[in-house]
């Protein structure tokens, strides 16, 4: 992803801290407002704002020092995850990465678009709601190779359209075996196939924006 999984180094002390989880946007505006990051040794969740970061590379994010990074105990509301419908509930997938021009939401892209900013009407709880004038669909279509499954996944005209919900109840997950791994940023393995999931892998895959893979992972296990 372009902006999820970076190193965060401190000048200071050269000590990297630890890595980017997620992006703060304020939704009315779609300005990015700074960065979410945990801390590696201890698995805290700190906030850094934009007027504290030295610079932002491909690879490292970097900040003066660790008395930057504020302590950030709140649940965070973020774009990465979300379901992106129009307003004729058509659906274009969940949002997988965020990209920016100048701090402001340039698009979005999901597994089977991307989605400018102009065509964006508003983000709400659970859904991004998109509009296009004319009609028109995102910018980029899937691969030809995919147009076949992308067409069923899309309502028929005049057709509802329900989509999977995905639960966020601890009790669904806690005690069910994963049926897949589930990976998150930096490579680090939330759980692996076989592995009982506990309330901390859950806790985890939340953090990591990776809620909707340990879904599927869990969806069809039993509890034992």
């Amino acid at each position: 992803m372009e902006n999820i999984a970076k190193n965060v180094v401190c000048l200071n002390d050269g000590e990297n801290f630890g890595y980017v989880i997620d992006v703060a946007v304020d939704f009315e505006t779609l300005k990015k407002e700074g960065y979410f990051v945990v801390e590696k040794e201890t698995d805290t969740e700190f906030f850094v704002a934009n007027e504290d970061v030295e610079t932002f590379g491909k690879d490292v994010l970097i900040v003066e020092s660790s008395d930057k990074m504020k302590f950030f105990d709140l649940q965070r509301d973020c774009i990465i995850g979300k379901m992106v419908i129009d307003e004729d509930g058509n659906f274009y997938g969940y949002v997988q990465n965020i990209f920016f021009a100048k701090n402001k939401l340039e698009k979005i892209s999901t597994e089977r678009c991307e989605i400018v900013a102009k065509n964006i009407r508003q983000i709400k709880k659970d859904v991004v709601l998109i509009s296009f004038s004319h009609r028109r669909r995102a910018s980029k279509k899937p691969d030809v190779s995919n147009d076949e499954k992308y067409e069923e996944q899309m309502p028929n005209e005049g057709q509802s359209f329900s989509p999977e919900k995905i639960s966020l109840d601890m009790n669904f997950y806690v005690g069910k075996i994963a049926l897949e791994d589930v990976v998150g940023l930096n490579h680090e393995k939330i759980v692996g196939r076989g592995e009982k999931i506990t309330k901390n892998i859950v806790q985890k895959a939340k953090k990591h924006g990776k809620i909707n893979e340990l879904f599927f992972a869990a969806k069809n296990s039993k509890k034992i």
